[in-house]
């Protein structure tokens, strides 16, 4: 009996830590909000160059939709 509960000691630990971990998640996944976020300050004015060394700016696309992307190529 005693090598059984040995045996059981791990795991059951584990199964413990674990639940506690899940339930301490899911405490502050749920609670309500109660701190003021401040709103994220994107968009604006922008001067990028182009491929072709050539100047772009936020006018050369007014009245069309657009995104810019900050990202690699190549490495």
């Amino acid at each position: 009996m005693a090598i059984a509960a040995r045996r059981l000691a791990g795991p059951l630990l584990v199964l413990g830590i674990g639940l506690a971990a899940l339930g301490t998640a899911a405490y502050l996944t749920l609670i309500p909000e109660t701190r003021i976020v401040s709103p994220v300050a994107i968009g604006g004015p922008f001067r990028l160059v182009a491929q072709d060394e050539r100047e772009v700016t936020d006018k050369d696309f007014l009245g069309t939709p657009h995104l810019v992307f900050f990202g690699f190529t190549h490495c």
